[in-house]
């Protein structure tokens, strides 16, 4: 039962859009129907400029993290820190109460990574950063860095870490999904 009020915590949890946030105090145009179409901290970059976006940024890692001090707190085993993770995921990708239309997550996980090793965490920042650099899409750095965070997770903290790592970096590359399909057609978006 505590881990159904885990989920449901989280899951709401992840319901704290920083983007609509940011897109209501900077008088944005609907992001869902701007730049990329979604809430995250890139498209807010497109459409408002890089404080609106920093503060999307820091506000979904920190729901990200939040998440995972709940469901510590709920329940202090690693079912409920994954549980956690992936209902706040879940909470900010597919919100109920915005129709399903949230962000990809990749904030959201960085601030749990955070939470589970900073040091690892920063290594993926700087891997991002350089993708980043090379390709001027955040989609490509996102999807190469939430790819390669398992393995450096794992390789760490051994094969179940490796594995609820996975499980969260599933969910941001499946919400990437259409951003896979410009890459292979070769007309992604940049910053």
């Amino acid at each position: 039962m505590t881990l159904f009020w885990v989920f449901l915590v989280c899951y709401a949890l992840g319901h704290l859009s920083f983007g609509r946030l940011s897109q209501a105090l900077w008088r944005m145009p609907q992001l869902h129907r701007t730049g990329s179409g979604n809430v995250g901290a890139s498209n807010v970059w497109r459409v408002g400029g890089a404080l609106p976006a920093l503060i999307t940024l820091l506000g979904d890692a920190a729901k990200g993290a939040a998440a995972l001090w709940v469901a510590q707190y709920l329940e202090p085993s690693s079912l409920a820190l994954t549980v956690g993770g992936i209902a706040v995921l879940l909470g900010h990708i597919y919100p109920v109460l915005f129709g399903f239309k949230g962000g990809k997550g990749v904030a959201t996980a960085l601030g749990m990574l955070l939470m589970i090793s900073w040091p690892l965490a920063l290594c993926l920042l700087l891997l991002w950063g350089g993708v980043f650099a090379l390709s001027r899409a955040p989609s490509i750095a996102s999807i190469v860095t939430t790819t390669l965070a398992p393995l450096l997770y794992g390789f760490f903290g051994g094969y179940g870490l490796a594995l609820r790592i996975g499980l969260i970096s599933l969910l941001v590359v499946v919400s990437h999904r259409k951003n896979i399909a410009r890459i292979v057609k070769g007309g992604e978006l940049t910053l």
